[in-house]
């Protein structure tokens, strides 16, 4: 955290921990990381057709698109700015990982099925799941009228639809 911060170790203890529940943080730590094991140990792999890869990766890229759009919500307090976070997370580590699975993928008999590991499917979905609810509570916008926030929302809904339910 000093690193990150660029200030030394006694700053970070004086300044940000004292604010902090040491035993708390840890517990909401250990709390969040067997809650990830548990839903990817829940989620299956996915066997897609290239189309509808395709369509995962427009939207998760508007999925970025939507938090740089929305930057302020970022500075408009701490939910606001981790929600923003994680979308960006795990929409950068679902295009990874998609990447990562068209770079294995064979075609047989001139079709293309794309193999995603459970990994993809949950960043993948947990990107789209989070852009879709602000989109739809009105937290996020592309800045037009609210008719092609709804489409995208309905898009990118359907488009999650494409893969394995949580």
């Amino acid at each position: 955290m000093a690193a990150t911060l660029r200030v030394t170790e006694d700053t970070v203890v004086r300044s940000y921990l004292s604010t902090i529940d040491p035993a708390a943080f840890v517990a909401a730590l250990q709390r969040a990381g067997e809650e990830g094991a548990r839903e990817l140990a829940d989620t299956p792999p996915a066997i897609l057709d290239l189309e509808s890869v395709g369509r995962l990766v427009a939207s998760l890229g508007q999925a970025v698109r939507c938090v740089s759009l929305n930057h302020q919500t970022i500075a408009g307090g701490e939910r606001g700015k981790w929600e923003a976070v994680g979308v960006l997370d795990n929409a950068g580590d679902g295009l990874t990982l998609i990447g990562a699975a068209l770079e294995q993928t064979a075609v047989r008999s001139g079709r293309v099925s794309v193999l995603f590991s459970d990994e993809a499917v949950v960043r993948a979905r947990r990107a789209l799941d989070q852009t879709v609810q602000n989109l739809q509570a009105g937290v996020w916008s592309f800045g037009h009228e609210p008719d092609i926030d709804r489409g995208v929302a309905d898009r990118m809904a359907a488009d999650l639809a494409l893969l394995p339910p949580a």
